[in-house]
């Protein structure tokens, strides 16, 4: 009996560090109207570069890993530029200043707001030593301002289940064991896509 225990424990303690994760369905490029869809491949997306400022420092300065400081907005910035050409629906997408053509859509990012954890979901699973899952949501996403749009939020938030149930969730195609990184792109790349007039403050598009 107690070398079944001893099993038991073993196992459980070896699923703590499992997870799953399961995202929003992402949209093929047919969900963008026949007018955008013929802009797949042609469109030239800037993102205005980071404010970088070293005369203003904040009374208190936020944590290094905090997406309010300078450095963050700076790799969100070349993140959203590497996800966006990984996409391959825009003829160029880079910094408003290297772009080799007139951007037809012109970002500027914003910070995101604090992802905060989820109490609730935490102190079960580190009280039970993951016998009980931890089970949480993650708001991934993605804020901006263009000159056609004040602010707009793009999220994608996921699912993420940690801990025992976790190899059992893997078993529908729904969960990964992965965030879904490359339909979380394709999907903003859609929105830009469908939403294009309106962000770029332009009735009508090239």
């Amino acid at each position: 009996m107690r070398q079944h225990l001893v099993a038991i424990v073993l196992l459980l303690s070896s699923l703590v560090g499992c997870a799953a994760y399961k995202s929003p369905i992402p949209p093929s490029v047919a969900v963008a109207d026949s007018a955008r869809a013929s802009l797949t491949g042609k469109l030239v997306v800037g993102i205005v570069e980071p404010e970088i400022r070293i005369d203003d420092e904040p009374m208190f300065p936020p944590a290094g890993n905090d997406a309010r400081t300078t450095e963050s907005l700076i790799r969100q910035a070349v993140h959203t530029i590497d996800a966006l050409r990984g996409t391959g629906l825009f003829a160029e997408v880079n910094f408003s200043r290297q772009l080799s053509a007139p951007p037809d859509l012109l970002l500027t990012l914003a910070p995101a707001p604090p992802n905060t954890a989820d109490g609730d979901a935490v102190m079960p699973f580190v009280f039970t030593v993951g016998i009980y899952p931890m089970i949480f949501i993650e708001e991934n996403g993605v804020y901006f301002t263009s000159s056609g749009a004040d602010s707009v939020a793009f999220n994608w938030p996921t699912t993420a289940v940690a801990g025992w149930a976790a190899p059992f969730l893997l078993v529908s195609p729904r969960w990964k064991i992965e965030r879904d990184l490359a339909g979380f792109h394709r999907a903003l790349a859609v929105y830009l896509l469908s939403h294009l007039s309106e962000l770029s403050g332009h009735q009508s598009v090239p």
